[in-house]
């Protein structure tokens, strides 16, 4: 049996590591590097490549801006899925460089913040809708929360994607 493999991203403001990684490293192998968004204009090929050497992965977790990230690099991977909190699609803080959507469709799990202040739910279901791709994923909303997913809520949306 071969060991599952996940690729974890970070949000903007947020640091490498931490109890999500900590949650993620219990069901498999966990890649979660270092994201720099703001000064690394070749992020998504470096990254893109690292996944490409480690080997097909099984899920790809983003929130946030790592949201972002994760749709994109799925798209370059044939049935991966994805979770998704909060994802950065449509708007985003800061302007990234050089990401091309890869080929394949993109499908899984997105985890709306009904409070989020900081990336609008709508906005993300909106998106999806003019893309035509909302059929393509499960829409979780969580309750209470703003942009900032909490511990118990993301290994409730994770084991929830994973039965």
């Amino acid at each position: 049996m071969s060991v599952k493999k996940i690729i974890y991203l970070h949000g903007l403001e947020s640091q490498q590591g931490g109890q999500k990684v900590d949650y993620l490293s219990n069901e498999g192998y966990v890649f979660a590097p270092e994201m720099d968004y703001k000064n690394n204009k070749n992020l998504f090929k470096d990254v893109l490549e690292e996944i490409k050497e480690l080997g097909k992965p099984d899920l790809i977790i983003g929130s946030s801006i790592g949201g972002y990230f994760a749709y994109m690099l799925a798209s370059y991977f044939k049935n991966v899925e994805v979770i998704l909190f909060n994802p950065a699609l449509k708007n985003r803080n800061i302007e990234l460089k050089n990401i091309i959507k890869g080929k394949h469709k993109v499908k899984g799990t997105i985890a709306l913040s009904e409070k989020d202040r900081v990336i609008d739910p709508k906005s993300t279901l909106e998106y999806l809708e003019e893309i035509g791709e909302i059929d393509n994923f499960k829409i979780e909303e969580m309750t209470n929360i703003g942009h900032q997913v909490p511990i118990y809520s993301f290994c409730s949306i994770y084991d929830k994607h994973n039965k």
